[in-house]
């Protein structure tokens, strides 16, 4: 229509006379207007651009509506890339440059092109439609002139009919939708009542009642009878000219009713194909992803499961280029470990060069750091002409299936490794009686190794006698039945057994017998068998008597539910915490004991768990048998057998009260000594251990208000190494010495070491005490020492010093004179003892002799009592002259130390 109307433009141009120059001058005052608009709007902006700094277009957008007004789409156009220079080059930063690779630059003119074309656009259509309304307005007086042709052109069918229904003129066109001919209109066959449904009557005669008051009716749809009776869709128009003629338009609508089923038809087969898809995305079991087409083949659906695999359920990713959409995740290969580039992702690969892949595996890492293995089949969709417009990936979590075949595997190998070392023969034969597995007791039986036997029929491997014994059992396991016999067999190669023997059918999908699986076990030793058995019951009932008093003597409360969510066992410790008896317990008696804060909590735990088949952990309070709540922690886990099949729970509660106290009391305490911390006058600090000469993790990790007013240091400023600045330069090597010392041999440390007092910026001495603390394990984990001012007391001590230094000085120049004085005391010590030694001899010889002399009859009391006195005091005096003796010789002998107890 556009391109019509610019022929007819130029076609009125021309038929206005105008010379080509004038055609020219007029499209260059266009053009001409388009470039100063948008000077002046340049003009404008830059004059009022303090006011516009967020929308420096806005002007622009003026400058392109003006120019598409008065000249149309081109000047428009012309208009529109010359502001997106000048807002490009004027007023986006840097100035005075054409920035076309920053996207926040980029972006907005973009917009600005497509909205300003856009304007010019709408503008183009405005004069095209103007131009077509004066075109309609001339083709208006010609319609007139066509519309005599009309009725002889035989497009539409028109007719001319009297009141009573009698059609007396028709086109050929009408004829022909009808299948009358002109001899049936010219011998008045033709009636309107005639070819008029029944049902639709009502609706011709409202519209001649239209008619008769108005003079025309509004075109209506409705049925014709054909000549031959078929029904032909029809719409109608009428009008009436002079008072018994009416002319009628007749437009068949075959084609029509035709093409509207169709459409209707397709558009219920596209409603049903998006309903069907919709249904498809939700609940199909695989993920499925469906990228549109170029040029970023955007993501336009999703499966429900796609994301909820891929770990973002809440998030809709519909819109995402495909090219973002494959990077959101972390994609490996098989490994799991060898990352895919760009190119090497089957939905950019599908996208972009058209490859089709099939059950490509790749491993999926999902945000919470999970992994899935998925394969991949993604075909790309092409249209007529075979260009790629998208893509379908559908891939599938066979995370399962790979842990599956990996344990299918394992359970084989096990299997096989059991079956082989069971010694019994274990195979499996066909329909036609031929081995397809067999275990290795075959050879030990028959000297025939696994691959020998397989493949062959029964009778070539067991001999035709064997074989003659078995057949009547191995026809009715092939009939279906399952068989199990004792017999005695003579085999070819493995002697006379007796067996007991069961043959299982093996039926596929059809119900159809594919063959059977074999037990057979010697038997010929059936009474040792038998004796190991009934011990193997004896061990079992043994066992479960075991696990009773395991039970019943363990030190927690044990108790099991059956499949009902019903409780069927406690344990004696059980009964005894409650005071109950196992019948009070039973089904959901145990729940009486529960406390009721905690009832609903500790069922619902119960309940979920039990019906997701998870294992649980809760704590709660129950009552014992002293009527005292205590606190249990209860830990309950499903039970299977072996084939998998549900059983129930087991669960075991541990009393926890004690624990419970300990840890309020821990916490108590822990902020107990918070506060005292805080509180010391002494500072306290703990710092990580060391890792090789460097702190682990940056040295101090806490010093409390103390040490922070002491020093005026902040905990920032204190943490890592901060706390060696306030250290005397004097003590720093040897405090270093002394900690790494201590942490290499991990052991107390005890120093003293002079800090900087922030008040008047002396330093005060302080005995560091540092000593690791570790966990139960006995691994280190950070060091906890105590710092406390000793400054007084080294001045003391200083002082102390000195005054020692100074008596030591005194006992020194004393014992220099003691020593002269001993000296002089031990010399006349020595001239005494030898002085007083002869007098003293002599009296002591003379008393000693009278004593001889004179017996006790001679000398009366008195005298002998004299003569004693004065015989024991010379003794005594001989041995003080003795003791002088010996302290003389003292001064001359070296004096030693001894330790004294």
């Amino acid at each position: 229509m556009s391109r019509k109307a610019r022929a007819s433009e130029f076609q009125n141009i021309f038929a206005g006379n105008r010379d080509k120059s004038a055609f020219i001058r007029e499209k260059l005052l266009h053009y001409g207007i388009a470039v100063l608009s948008v000077v002046l709007a340049l003009w404008a902006t830059l004059l009022l651009n303090p006011y516009l700094t967020s929308t420096p277009g806005a002007l622009f957008f003026g400058a392109v509506m003006v120019s598409a007004w008065y000249g149309g789409l081109g000047p428009g156009l012309l208009a529109t890339l010359l502001s997106t220079f000048a807002v490009n080059y004027f007023f986006f930063k840097p100035l005075d440059r054409l920035n076309i690779t920053n996207l926040n630059i980029v972006i907005p003119l973009v917009v600005f092109v497509l909205t300003a074309g856009l304007i010019s656009w709408l503008n183009e259509s405005r004069r095209t439609a103007q131009r077509q309304a004066e075109a309609n307005l001339k083709s208006l007086h010609e319609s007139e002139a066509r519309f005599g042709r009309l009725t002889e052109s035989n497009i539409i069918g028109v007719i001319v009919a009297n009141l009573n229904g009698l059609i007396v003129e028709a086109n050929d066109t009408f004829l022909k939708m009808l299948n009358y001919t002109r001899e049936d209109l010219h011998s008045g066959r033709i009636r309107w009542g005639e070819i008029v449904p029944l049902e639709y009557i009502e609706v011709s005669e409202r519209a001649i009642q239209e008619l008769t008051m108005t003079g025309s009716c509004k075109p209506f749809e409705q049925e014709y009878i054909r000549k031959d009776g078929s029904l032909i869709p029809v719409l109608l128009g009428f009008a009436k000219q002079g008072d018994r003629t009416i002319i009628g338009f007749v437009l068949d609508l075959s084609e029509r009713k035709q093409a509207q089923a169709e459409a209707q038809h397709r558009s219920h087969q596209a409603e049903e194909a998006q309903s069907i898809l919709q249904m498809l995305l939700e609940h199909v079991p695989e993920g499925i992803t469906i990228a549109g087409g170029p040029p970023d083949f955007p993501i336009i659906a999703n499966s429900k499961l796609t994301q909820e695999l891929l770990g973002r359920p809440n998030e809709s990713l519909v819109g995402m280029s495909s090219e973002s959409y494959v990077q959101f995740y972390n994609l490996f290969l098989a490994d799991g470990v060898t990352p895919l580039t760009l190119e090497e992702l089957p939905l950019y690969r599908a996208t972009r060069y058209g490859e089709t892949i099939r059950d490509e595996e790749c491993i999926i890492e999902r945000p919470d750091g999970t992994t899935i293995t998925a394969i991949a089949n993604v075909v790309p969709i092409r249209d007529s002409q075979g260009e790629i417009i998208g893509a379908i990936d559908c891939w599938r979590d066979i995370t399962n299936r790979k842990l599956i075949e990996e344990a299918l595997r394992q359970r084989e190998t096990e299997l096989r490794l059991i079956t082989d070392t069971l010694p019994v023969l274990i195979t499996f034969v066909d329909s036609e009686q031929r081995y397809r597995f067999n275990n290795r007791a075959y050879q030990e039986w028959f000297g025939h190794s696994t691959a020998e036997v397989y493949g062959k029929y029964l009778w070539e491997v067991l001999g035709e006698s064997a074989y003659e014994v078995l057949r009547p059992y191995v026809e009715q396991v092939l009939a279906g039945e399952q068989v199990t016999f004792e017999s005695e067999v003579p085999y070819k190669d493995g002697g006379t057994r007796y067996i007991n023997a069961i043959y299982v059918p093996q039926f596929n999908r059809q119900g159809i017998v594919e063959g059977y699986a074999a037990l057979i076990t010697d038997i010929s030793e059936q009474q040792a068998a038998l004796r190991d058995r009934n011990l193997a019951e004896a061990a079992l009932r043994e066992s479960e008597g075991r696990f009773r008093q395991m039970a019943d003597t363990a030190p927690v409360l044990i108790w099991m539910s059956g499949t009902d969510k019903l409780c069927n066992y406690f344990n004696k410790p059980w009964l005894d915490f409650t005071g109950r008896t196992l019948e009070q317990e039973m089904g959901n008696g145990w729940t009486e004991g529960v406390h009721p804060d905690d009832f609903q909590r500790c069922l619902d735990t119960y309940t979920n768990a039990f019906d997701a088949r998870q294992n649980f952990k809760m704590e709660y309070r129950l009552r014992r048998n002293d009527g005292e709540y205590r606190w249990l922690f209860d830990t309950g886990v499903p039970w299977f057998t072996p084939t998998g099949e549900f059983l129930g729970y087991i669960g075991s509660c541990v009393d926890i009260h004690d624990r419970n106290l300990a840890e309020a009391a821990l916490r108590d305490s822990e902020e107990r000594y918070r506060i005292l911390a805080e509180v010391s006058p002494q500072a306290i600090w703990m710092g990580d251990v060391y890792d090789g000469l460097r702190l682990r993790n940056g040295g101090i990790t806490y010093c409390n208000q103390y040490w922070l007013d002491y020093t005026g240091q902040t905990m920032e400023q204190t943490a890592g190494y901060g706390w060696i600045s306030v250290i005397h330069p004097d003590d720093r090597d040897r405090v270093l010495k002394t900690s790494m010392q201590a942490v290499a041999n991990a052991t107390n440390y005890e120093i003293e070491i002079r800090f900087r007092q922030v008040s008047d910026g002396s330093y005060s001495w302080h005995i560091v005490r540092g000593l690791p603390f570790r966990d139960p394990s006995g691994q280190m984990i950070k060091w906890v020492g105590i710092a406390s001012d000793i400054h007084d007391r080294k001045v003391a001590e200083a002082a102390l010093q000195q005054l020692n230094e100074m008596l030591e000085q005194r006992i020194q120049e004393r014992t220099i004179q003691l020593e002269a004085a001993n000296k002089e005391l031990e010399s006349f010590s020595y001239s005494v003892s030898h002085d007083l030694r002869a007098p003293l001899r002599h009296v002591a010889g003379f008393v000693e002799l009278l004593q001889k002399r004179h017996s006790s009859t001679t000398l009366d009391e008195t005298s002998q009592r004299y003569l004693k006195i004065i015989a024991e005091t010379a003794k005594q005096a001989g041995i003080l002259i003795d003791e002088l003796l010996t302290f003389s010789r003292m001064g001359r002998t070296e004096m030693r130390y001894i330790n004294l107890n």
